[in-house]
């Protein structure tokens, strides 16, 4: 992803977020992980619509959707990533995202970034981070995405 520009907001803290639902599924595309100066970024590429949010800091144990499974995540700090209407199934039954669900790109602050589960059009992903941290979410057009920034 590119170098974010001068004009982006803070890195507000608590680090959570809450965003609008939209009126139709979110079909996830595309995910990457990259660092930046200042900052480690999520980019999550969606079709059209991005889906509602929330991002809340979470402590251990973390289970896999809708199995129960344990689910291991590296870092001493953590959030979930809670996609409400978002998935990588279509409608008709395809597979819109056959990327990566285990990042594990061991940046200055993003440890991990690993899919909790795609279950009944509700999309969760753990962030295990070195440390606590602020968060920034933007949401940009062209094509539909959501990024999250972890402050280093």
């Amino acid at each position: 992803p590119p170098a974010p520009a001068d004009h982006l907001p803070p890195f507000p803290c608590p680090p959570s977020l809450s965003s609008a639902p939209t009126p139709k599924l979110a079909q996830t595309a595309d995910g990457a992980v990259g660092t930046h100066v200042g900052h480690d970024r999520v980019d999550s590429r969606f079709a059209s619509v991005i889906p509602q949010t929330q991002i809340p800091p979470v402590l251990p144990a973390f289970f896999e959707d809708p199995s129960g499974q344990s689910l291991a995540v590296k870092g001493t700090a953590f959030h979930k990533v809670v996609m409400n209407g978002a998935s990588k199934a279509s409608p008709d039954g395809g597979v819109t995202y056959t990327g990566s669900t285990d990042f594990q790109p061991s940046f200055s602050r993003l440890k991990e970034l690993v899919e909790g589960g795609d279950f009944e059009a509700v999309s969760t992903w753990y962030v295990g981070l070195d440390g606590g941290g602020c968060i920034r979410v933007l949401t940009l057009a062209g094509p539909s995405r959501m990024v999250i920034d972890i402050e280093h």
